[in-house]
């Protein structure tokens, strides 16, 4: 499944975890930025490149990578 679906969030203070409908356990570290992307890009975020980066490669020619 290319997106795994979100169950609980758990935003204190103390602790601030995600857990996934897999049952993925994630503890979000520092305070973190909002961001939109296409679902098309979520690909990209997973493989780990950030908002900034997606937003240049999709105003690139197209071609210009390959």
């Amino acid at each position: 499944c290319l997106l795994n679906r979100l169950v609980s969030l758990n935003l204190t203070l103390l602790s601030q975890f995600i857990i996934t409908a897999s049952g993925s356990c994630y503890k979000l570290i520092g305070e973190g930025q909002k961001a939109q992307v296409q679902i098309i890009d979520f690909e990209l975020l997973r493989q780990g490149f950030s908002p900034e980066q997606i937003t240049q490669l999709n105003l690139a020619p197209n071609g210009f990578f390959h």
